[in-house]
């Protein structure tokens, strides 16, 4: 694990409130509190204490949830964030000059091999009647850069409409625009473009509320998730779930050729060959019936799958087996952003004769006898090129290698083969 200690400055709106406070008397300085409340969106941080200074302000708070208010005394402070455990470690933390009577949200996001923490502090005017405030919280770590639009629930996004926040990227906050009370629709589309990756739905605001609208990362390369935190005491405090999620397909289907892939009955891959991978495809969370057409016989199903696909994440389908017995499976991915200098990588046994190989890189046993039809775990190594070798478990005899083979930097992949004994043949995936 990579524990490096960041040091991240606040994000402070203008105008810059100094330390100390309203001279009253030339020996009266009065004390001003500052309210700070704290969310942990840091990717596989299932539990973090928050120290400030030499005092555990927060202990153990869980992933996707948010503390109460603590008050601290308007001066500088240090946060530290600590990951909770027999032997805690320190992550990440924030040096921040507090204002009086203002309140704060501190993020823990990222992942704890890249973790981050942003200070930010939270709009409390009124937005007058009828009307309620929300601004964007992008601590989506090792996420692209975002539109922002923000519509009534029919609006389009296409090239009519412009964005209200351009370009956002990861440890950012816009400032606060205020709308009417109503239903609303917030989605993030990938930088100068229409694709969408984030859509809230939906979503009901009230009078008089002030919103921080949170994109955080919870395991894909390009989809982010969604969290409301009101500002107001008693307002909502929840996770907004996105509708978004993509899939991508593995054919290893041995002896079918090329396959054409559809959700619900609309085509989302056209013309795969064999052995390959194809891109993302978007689609919606939930429930799916996937199928899988020969290219070669239009409208003949040769394999089905019910999909429940998750909120914010990517999924690939493998396809495999021998004509007349194809299968096609749900694996769910994780191309969360690796540490530096490091690349993830997992391996799919993907032959349709049902035989288990052990995987090797290089000379060290990686997976031992992994099943016809699954994924590896993911696992890290150093950007370099290695040799990759699938192997009979009896008899360690080589069955298949895959030589000079580039673990590139911050790239996840996933390594797969098919084929029949004798017959085998590799495909390899960028999946980030």
């Amino acid at each position: 694990m990579n524990t490096r200690r960041r040091l991240i400055v606040a994000v402070l709106a203008s105008p810059v409130a100094l330390a100390g406070c309203k001279v009253r008397t030339i020996n009266e300085f009065p004390v001003a509190h500052a309210d700070i409340r704290f969310s942990n969106l840091m990717l596989g941080a299932t539990a973090l204490d928050v120290r400030e200074g030499s005092t555990i302000v927060w202990t153990a708070i869980p992933i996707e949830a948010v503390t109460g208010s603590v008050e601290f005394e308007n001066k500088e402070k240090t946060f530290t964030l600590v990951l909770s455990g027999s032997a805690p470690v320190d992550l990440a933390n924030v040096k921040v000059t507090l204002a009086g009577e203002q309140p704060y949200t501190l993020f823990a996001y990222g992942t704890i091999e890249v973790p981050n923490a942003l200070m930010v502090p939270d709009t409390t005017t009124n937005p007058g009647g009828g009307k309620f405030q929300v601004r964007i919280v992008d601590v989506a770590g090792g996420l692209p850069n975002y539109d922002i639009y923000i519509t009534s629930p029919l609006v389009a996004i296409d090239e009519q409409i412009g964005p209200n926040f351009a370009n956002m990227s990861p440890g950012s906050a816009s400032v606060s625009l205020r709308f009417d009370v109503g239903i609303w629709r917030i989605r993030a589309a990938l930088a100068t473009s229409k694709s969408v990756v984030y859509d809230s739905g939906p979503v009901i605001f009230g009078e008089g509320a002030n919103t921080d609208f949170v994109l955080y990362a919870t395991g894909a390369a390009t989809l982010p998730q969604g969290m409301r935190l009101d500002v107001n005491e008693g307002g909502t405090r929840a996770q907004q779930p996105s509708t978004v999620s993509t899939l991508k397909f593995l054919n290893a289907a041995v002896g079918t050729g090329s396959i054409n892939a559809f959700i619900d009955g609309t085509k989302a891959i056209d013309g795969l060959v064999y052995p390959s991978a194809s891109g993302y495809a978007l689609s919606t969370a939930g429930s799916h019936n996937v199928t899988i057409e020969a290219v070669i016989t239009p409208g003949a199903t040769i394999a089905s799958l019910a999909a429940n696909l998750p909120s914010a994440r990517e999924s690939s389908v493998l396809v495999y087996g021998l004509p007349g017995a194809v299968q096609a499976v749900l694996l769910l991915d994780d191309n969360h952003e690796p540490a530096s200098g490091l690349a993830r990588v997992r391996f799919v046994n993907g032959v349709s004769d049902g035989k288990a190989y052990d995987v090797f890189v290089n000379d060290t046993k990686l997976v031992t006898a992994l099943p016809a039809g699954t994924a590896s775990a993911y696992a890290n190594f150093s950007a370099a090129n290695y040799t990759v070798t699938w192997r009979d478990p009896a008899t360690g005899a080589i069955a298949l290698t895959l030589a000079d083979q580039a673990f590139g930097e911050a790239r996840v992949l996933t390594i797969g083969i098919a084929g029949t004994s004798g017959q085998l043949a590799s495909f390899v995936s960028t999946d980030r």
